[in-house]
């Protein structure tokens, strides 16, 4: 929950905002179900039913968050006003890992995997575990063209990426990524980080803060003029949107 308090802090001044912990993970009991994407937000609703938190809202996911995110978006579409993804996984990264690396960045990176896994809580493990499984239903779940998409990116293409052993393949995956999710919601705004870390709600959380005050700024309906204000031969057009303060 702590992650985002950088960001939350300061956005609480402008909106209500909410942060939790999944089953299984910091404060949250576990849950004996499991641990794929739908079902991670399908939870995410029930949390958001039983704080009496209604709709529409803009859902912000960090890495596998983002995951959340989409098919959160994808279940409950009427439900959701913008979206802001931080660094998202994305479908195929791990065979991107595995495809563009060599034999022995492979069995380094495997360690350091098996070693984080190995002191992760057992329900992030469960969710790794089923990766495969969420980028199949991904797959299925495409962006809507109707709402603001804000996604914001780490520096994925620079020299110190390339020097840790991210080839021009893994690169290009990266880029296809980016522009599928372009053609799926053409009005998607990407906005890179200086800094190459891919926590950048920590490392810079006021750009994180400026592009979801941005997305308020376009959901939240404009105040209406009073008659005597509105110009003769002008014609006004209601939001369709709002958000809850």
């Amino acid at each position: 929950m702590k992650d985002f308090d950088a960001v939350q802090s300061e956005l609480a001044d402008y909106t209500r905002t909410l942060s939790y912990d999944r089953a299984g993970i910091g404060l949250s009991e576990e849950l004996d179900n499991e641990r794929t994407v739908d079902h991670l937000a399908d939870e995410l609703q029930k949390i958001l039913d039983k704080e009496n938190i209604h709709a529409p809202y803009i859902l912000v996911g960090h890495e596998l968050g983002a995951f959340i995110v989409r098919w959160f978006t994808h279940a409950y579409p009427n439900q959701v006003a913008g979206i802001v993804m931080i660094d998202p996984a994305y479908e195929g990264f791990m065979d991107t890992l595995r495809n563009t690396r060599s034999a022995e960045q492979r069995r380094r990176m495997k360690d350091m995997v098996d070693l984080g896994i190995v002191n992760m809580p057992k329900a992030t493990r469960k969710e790794l575990e089923h990766l495969k499984k969420d980028e199949e239903l991904l797959r299925t779940a495409k962006l809507p063209t109707t709402i603001p998409i804000t996604l914001i990116t780490s520096d994925r293409f620079s020299n110190t990426d390339r020097k840790v052993g991210a080839s021009s393949e893994a690169i290009a995956r990266w880029i296809t990524f980016l522009e599928q999710l372009k053609e799926q919601a053409p009005q998607l705004k990407h906005v890179e980080a200086k800094m190459n870390s891919a926590r950048i709600h920590q490392e810079e959380p006021q750009l994180v803060i400026t592009e979801i005050r941005s997305l308020l700024e376009i959901i939240r309906p404009k105040p209406t003029p009073e008659p005597d204000e509105v110009p003769q031969d002008s014609t006004q057009v209601d939001s369709a949107s709002s958000i809850q303060d």
